[in-house]
């Protein structure tokens, strides 16, 4: 349903488009764009006539906002950039895998990976033959490959998240950097979609899932639905600034978070 509304939204924009300026074909489509606009924007609970049912009469269907050309294209670099972090670490894994199945351990994480790298494939050892050898050098220049596309594509990223002013704004809350910000400017573009704060993390999924009976309130675990990519950034924001704790004085929270 939201598929439908969004592409009636671009049909009735372009065709508003082709039309600007021309007073005879303005004036033919007055009518049809304006009927499309009410199928578009009516909901079911409204009080008044309606021109079609668009959706089922138990459905609710919100209003879904047209993103901006600019809006699909940060989307577009948000989604590259996280299949290659996808890539890079399968090859990070796979890496330490062949490492691992030949009795070489290394300690977790990228940077110690890259440090002992070398130096483990620098030793003449009988637990790593000269095709393995080859092979996981291979990896490691696609490891290397990878690491520059993201940097490449990190700071496009950055340098648009500098020039937005929401993105500015939203840079100031703690644990929020270019990445973040912008990937929720991408997403939802300003906050005119929500009502409130709490819409928005029910929308994200980071609201306790409700499963009540009469007077009985029962609220579960958060229900992890909607926009996984942004909820995963807003959870490693969150974990930043717990990992920081000199700085939480700074923040407003700071006395809770010492308190739990």
């Amino acid at each position: 349903m939201r598929i439908l509304r969004s592409r009636l939204g671009r049909i009735i924009r372009d065709i508003g488009r082709k039309i600007e300026g021309r007073a005879v074909l303005e004036n033919a489509f007055v009518l049809p764009l304006s009927r499309a606009s009410q199928i578009r924007s009516q909901q079911q609970r409204q009080h008044g006539w309606k021109l079609y049912s668009f959706h089922a009469p138990e459905v609710e269907c919100r209003f879904i906002p047209l993103k901006s050309a600019e809006q699909l294209d940060l989307q577009a670099l948000h989604r590259v950039r996280s299949r290659l972090v996808t890539q890079r670490t399968a090859v990070i894994n796979q890496i330490r895998g062949f490492l691992l199945e030949r009795g070489l351990p290394v300690r977790q994480g990228a940077a110690a990976l890259r440090l002992a790298l070398p130096q483990i494939l620098s030793m003449l050892s009988d637990n790593l033959s000269p095709r393995v050898v080859q092979l996981i050098q291979d990896l490691a220049e696609d490891w290397r490959f990878l690491e520059r596309r993201v940097a490449s594509i990190t700071k496009e990223i950055d340098e648009l998240a500098d020039q937005d002013a929401h993105c500015r704004r939203l840079m100031s809350a703690p644990g929020v950097g270019p990445i973040i910000s912008s990937a929720m400017i991408a997403a939802i573009e300003t906050d005119d979609a929500f009502h409130k704060g709490r819409d928005f993390a029910a929308w994200l999924g980071l609201a306790p899932k409700q499963t009540s009976t009469g007077d009985r309130t029962i609220l579960g675990r958060i229900s992890m639905r909607g926009n996984r990519y942004l909820r995963t950034l807003f959870i490693q924001g969150a974990r930043a600034v717990l990992l920081r704790r000199q700085s939480w004085p700074r923040h407003g929270f700071g006395a809770w978070l010492e308190a739990t």
